[in-house]
């Protein structure tokens, strides 16, 4: 809620100033970006549960600034029934391609489906890889896993 705020008032406030859309948009999404990353990184180790929280409300906090710009780009470059229009096509894609990929977990997790999970990581890159290692004892993780990175 915050990072939302935040991200649409700067951008508010550079426009104002003079900016042109494109390097207010630059800016701010830049700036949500590089609030995440070091957030992400310290993730690895946050060494305790409320320490955790808080580096997720960070990481949240600066993708609400990136991806309140970001969506707000369709409205900056095309008019009011486009816009409606390609709102609505990538919000049909979204849910789509979560219900589709949702309803391959089942599947993709079943049995020794390793050539499956392969395909799978090939289109839609490494979301599947725990899914696929979790779906083998040890000795066939690193197996798998060498195979994923390879």
């Amino acid at each position: 809620m915050l990072g939302a705020w935040f991200g649409g008032v700067l951008a508010q406030n550079r426009m104002k100033a003079g900016w042109n859309v494109n390097t207010t948009r630059k800016l701010t999404i830049t700036l949500g970006c590089l609030t995440m990353l070091p957030a992400l990184l310290a993730m690895a180790n946050p060494g305790a549960p409320l320490i955790a929280v808080l580096i997720m409300a960070v990481i949240l906090f600066g993708f609400q600034t990136a991806i309140g710009n970001v969506q707000t780009l369709p409205s900056d470059l095309f008019s009011g029934k486009t816009v409606g229009t390609l709102t609505g096509f990538s919000g049909m894609a979204a849910k789509l391609g979560a219900v589709g990929l949702t309803s391959l977990v089942p599947w993709l997790t079943a049995g020794r489906q390793l050539y499956a999970c392969l395909c799978h990581r090939s289109f839609f890159g490494h979301h599947c890889h725990v899914v696929c290692l979790d779906s083998y004892s040890n000795s066939r993780a690193t197996e798998a896993q060498a195979l994923m990175l390879g």
